[in-house]
């Protein structure tokens, strides 16, 4: 059809146009920015992924950087240790040197000089390495975490050491073994029983003595530390050591220098003098120049360290002076003893006990620690007594520098759990062991009496149990955690935990079956332990009194009057009274009245408490006769503490003859140390009436024994209680005078701990301290707490196993050639860590290859994705100019093209 209105032509030459145009202006942008995906809408899936690509990317951009830095962390570390390698290679090649015997002291002097220089290096290197400020060797750091990938899990742990002379073995240690005791003891030996016999102590298996030690160190001018040193080397020539008595004291750091007067200083029972001073070093210097038996040296923290040779006491006098620069005043502290081997092994010393395989030997683990030392009877592993069953608390207890965390209970098994916690920082290992040797009567058990005895709580059937093997099977198959019972050679019952478990034993019967008991150190004890004999005291428990046919209730005064209660009430029933209800009349806190009505409880001892504060209480009424005349009124204060049942009304009857519940005397009756039968006294004809008594059994467990009273007699239980809570009568007593007692006491009930063994990793001594001075005890040279230390069975003075010197000694033959073998632990040491930090750089290094491959191929990736073909926009464009004008041209035409109709209207 031939038109005019519509130019059809037109219109499709100008889509055309406008496509072209879209596809001109695209292939320019494409060209122009040189991304194929200028936006989202150019292809949505592509943008996306993209997108996450480029994410990738530049993470695995940034864990390229860190994986270096790890490196550089790395080779910091590794280049410190091995600096530290090489001096350690010197100071073994001065080992080498010192142990020509044809150098003079004056030349070992020299070479200590130097190892003493390079070792305090050691320590310098460990101090300062760091990597952007992060200390590496010093121990503060034990683990530093790469992220060396893209993901959450593509982390890299870095292992860190404590790596200075200490973590080394070489500080605290001299070459040779030095085995410290603690401050000696001011006993006196020439006491009854109190003499340390020739065999009681063993140095190297052998007699540590070669006559009795019965001196009186009691004395305030004695030398206790030399009067020890001196009778043990009377047989140094038996055993192979040598004992140095010496005392060292170090002052508490107290900031800026005072000194507002003089104080005394005695060393060795003449007591000096010494000068107000201006400084530290003036003081020292003073103390240097006054007091000849003495050694003072000012330490880098300004503390003042004083020091002898001889063990003499270090006495310091009652002036202000002294508590200025740091020292307590008044204060008395004795030396110390240090045992070396003459050929440099490491010094054994135990008690010459049975236990520690001596025949016949009576020697215990006291007499060791009356000479300050723990037991180490094997040169390296520390034997301690008993624990004392106290938890330790985080950080009061330190091992080789390091503070151990806090125990779940003070048994031996979580005290030494807490230690192996950190085994890997401190290098020792604690191993914990029970064992108790029980004595039994055998004969006084019956053989019906199925609860006689309970072993940590568990009830051990003695049923048919006659003889100590029957016992031993009934025990063993009570299965009682991993508690073993055995026969001692000496026929004994023998308990043992191989995990150091606490072991509590209780005697509950009307017998006296247990004698006393042997702990895993030979000690001997009847602590807990009942004689068996009668007691005369009848009423010590209830005293005269007279269960009357009715009681009136009645307040008691002042408690239930007063305007400060401020308290919701409890109210406690010695029966079923649920159908009977109780009034409370008072007034609340601002002095108006109120009253409030309660549903009584539905059994004996059951309590019902008010929603209603009380400030005060008028009265108390209920609405029925009680069933029973145990009726206790109390309060609960507004904090929601525990309720007092009796504060208001004790006992009362508020209705007529029924059960009445007895008011027990004193601390005795709910104490924990009865350990016997309940003994009931009537003075009158009482056998058609029952006493209910309540309490706990020596295993704690509650038990209730019903017991027919007598007539004018007294009756006993046939249960041992350890503790009375209730005793109830089941009617009125006819008279009064009832008495309540104890009578022959058979229970017995002991808990014994276990000890521990501590073993260096090293074959060192173990460095034992406290985080806390004893000042209570005088003990504040060498940071050691008796309380603490009692905890780890570590007892009286043996406080610490530690060794003197500051670094590896030469100064002797003996300790040149024993320094090798710690030396080349050390290499070891440093050497192991050392490799480590090279496996973690190769490790890294193929780290970063991965990744970088990685990241090339994810973003070749991206980039046939996102980036614009060249050629082809280039194609794209010339196609798009080309049609953009053919499209003008035509739309041109189509324009003209309506012209030609314009001849038709001329006709």
């Amino acid at each position: 059809m031939t038109s005019i209105n519509t130019n059809i032509g037109s219109m499709i030459a100008q889509k055309n146009m406008l496509d072209n145009t879209k596809d001109l202006d695209q292939a320019m942008a494409r060209i122009s920015s040189g991304l194929r995906i200028n936006s989202a809408a150019d292809d949505a899936a592509g943008s996306a992924i993209a997108s996450k690509m480029e994410a990738q990317v530049k993470s695995l951009g940034v864990a390229i950087r860190n994986s270096n830095d790890a490196i550089s962390m790395t080779q910091t570390a590794e280049g410190a240790l091995n600096e530290m390698e090489s001096i350690l290679q010197r100071v073994r090649e001065l080992a080498v040197q010192a142990g020509n015997s044809t150098l003079s002291s004056s030349d070992r002097s020299m070479i200590q000089s130097e190892v003493n220089a390079l070792t305090a290096e050691i320590n310098s290197i460990a101090a300062k390495t760091n990597f952007n400020g992060v200390k590496l060797l010093d121990g503060s750091k034990d683990i530093l975490n790469f992220q060396i990938g893209i993901d959450a899990t593509d982390s890299l742990a870095v292992n860190l050491q404590k790596s200075d002379a200490a973590a080394l073995g070489l500080q605290g240690s001299p070459g040779a073994d030095i085995y410290t005791s603690e401050r000696v003891m001011g006993t006196n030996y020439n006491a009854s029983n109190a003499q340390i016999d020739v065999s009681d102590i063993k140095i190297n298996g052998q007699n540590a003595l070669s006559t009795a030690f019965n001196t009186d160190l009691s004395a305030s001018t004695a030398n206790e530390a030399k009067s020890i040193a001196d009778a043990i080397n009377l047989n140094t020539a038996v055993h192979g050591a040598v004992a140095n008595a010496f005392n060292e004291l170090t002052s508490s750091a107290v900031g800026d220098f005072k000194m507002t007067t003089t104080f005394t200083l005695d060393g060795n029972g003449t007591t000096h003098t010494v000068a107000i001073a201006n400084s530290y070093q003036e003081l020292v210097d003073n103390i240097n120049e006054t007091v000849p038996s003495m050694t003072a040296v000012l330490n880098q923290d300004n503390t003042i360290t004083l020091s002898n040779t001889t063990g003499s006491q270090i006495n310091i006098g009652n002036q202000q002076g002294a508590t200025d620069v740091g020292f307590v005043q008044n204060s008395t502290y004795t030396g110390f003893i240090s045992l070396t081997n003459n050929d440099g092994s490491a010094v054994k010393i135990e008690a010459g006990s049975e236990a520690n395989g001596y025949v016949n030997g009576v020697g215990t683990i006291a007499d060791v620690n009356a000479f300050g030392f723990n037991e180490v009877s094997d040169g390296k592993t520390v034997e301690t007594d008993v624990v004392s069953g106290t938890a330790l608390v985080a950080g009061e207890l330190k091992l080789n520098g390091v503070e151990i965390g806090q125990s779940s209970s003070g048994s031996a098994q979580h005290i030494a759990s807490a230690i192996n916690a950190l085994t890997s920082e401190h290098g020792v290992t604690a191993v914990a062991q029970t064992a108790v040797d029980v004595i039994l009567d055998i004969s006084v058990l019956p053989n019906t009496h199925a609860s006689e005895l309970s072993i940590n709580k568990a009830q051990v059937d003695l049923t048919g149990s006659t003889t100590f093997a029957q016992v031993v099977t009934a025990i063993n198959n009570a299965a009682i955690g991993d508690i073993r019972a055995s026969l001692t050679t000496d026929g004994h019952l023998r308990l043992e935990s191989d995990s150091g478990a606490s072991i509590t034993v209780a005697s509950s019967g009307d017998v006296d079956l247990v004698k006393g008991y042997r702990d895993i150190n030979g000690t001997i004890s009847q602590t807990g332990i009942r004689t068996g004999a009668a007691t005369s005291d009848t009423d010590s428990i209830v005293a005269a009194f007279n269960m009357t046919a009715t009681t009136t209730a009645s307040l008691l005064g002042v408690s239930a009057t007063s305007t400060n209660l401020n308290s919701k009430l409890v109210l406690t029933v010695g029966a079923d009274e649920s159908a009977k209800k109780a009034t409370i009349v008072g007034t609340d806190i601002f002095g108006n009245a109120l009253t409030e009505t309660i549903t009584l409880g539905n059994a004996n001892g059951a309590t019902v408490t008010t929603s209603n504060f009380f400030n005060s209480v008028t009265g108390i009424t209920t609405d029925a006769v009680l069933a029973n005349a145990s009726f206790n009124v109390g309060t609960v204060s507004s904090n929601g503490n525990a309720a007092d049942t009796d504060s208001l009304i004790t006992a009362a009857n508020l209705s007529g003859d029924g059960t009445a519940a007895l008011t027990l005397n004193g601390a005795l009756a709910t104490s924990d140390s009865l350990g016997a039968v309940i003994t009931l006294q009537s003075a009158g004809n009482e056998s058609a009436k029952q006493a209910h008594v309540t309490g706990k059994d020596m295993s704690g467990n509650v038990i209730t024994e019903v017991i027919t009273l007598g007539n004018a007699t007294t009756v006993s239980t046939t249960n041992v209680f350890n503790s009375v809570s209730e005793i109830k009568i089941s009617d009125a007593l006819t008279t009064s005078n009832f008495n309540v007692g104890t009578a022959v006491q058979t229970g017995d009930t002991f808990t014994v701990e276990g000890k521990m063994n501590l073993s260096s990793e090293t074959g060192a001594p173990i460095q034992i301290d406290t985080t806390t001075e004893d000042t209570a005890t005088l003990l504040t040279s060498g940071n050691a707490t008796e309380v603490v230390l009692q905890k780890v069975g570590l007892q009286g003075q043996s406080s610490t196993s530690s060794v003197t010197g500051e670094n590896v000694s030469v100064k002797t033959l003996a300790q040149a050639t024993a320094s090798l073998s710690k030396i080349d632990s050390a290499i070891d040491k440093v050497s192991s860590f050392r490799s480590s930090f090279g496996a973690v750089e190769n490790r890294i290094d193929a780290s970063i290859n991965n990744l970088t491959t990685l990241k090339i191929n994810t973003e070749a990736a991206k980039s046939r994705i996102e980036d614009a073909d060249f050629a082809k926009e280039t194609s794209n464009m010339t196609k798009a100019q080309i049609l953009s004008q053919a499209a003008t041209s035509m739309l041109a035409q189509a324009n003209s093209s309506k012209q030609n109709l314009l001849a038709l209207l001329q006709g």
